[in-house]
């Protein structure tokens, strides 16, 4: 499998798992870290219904409050979970638009 885009924080590392074409679907997913162990657990994934494939690309950012921002390049969409995983908000492109890598910020200056 290809990933793409860790986002590493106190709950573990958030990844962005492009999948392979036979599977045919990528999907988040959050490996709880443990250090003094030297383990490394699934603890959390992430796959829409219906499922999407990204070939290249793809990003996935944790949030304040747990939720996480989740840009399906290739598949032209961008979802933001909230903590508990429910889709809050999305933007989808027209048919063939996509999305490279999405950033947070304050302010744009304006």
């Amino acid at each position: 499998n290809s990933q793409h885009q860790f986002d590493l924080s106190e709950e573990g590392i958030l990844v962005f798992d492009n999948g392979t074409a036979s599977e045919g679907a990528s999907r988040v997913v959050q490996i709880e870290l443990n250090s003094d162990a030297g383990t490394a657990e699934l603890s959390w994934s992430y796959t829409p219904d219906p499922a999407m494939f990204c070939y290249v690309l793809g990003d996935v950012d944790a949030l304040d409050g747990g939720g996480k921002r989740i840009t399906w390049s290739t598949a032209g969409r961008i979802e933001e979970l909230d903590a508990e995983g429910r889709v809050v908000w999305q933007l989808n492109a027209e048919l063939g638009g996509a999305f490279g890598y999405t950033s947070s910020v304050q302010s744009l200056g304006y």
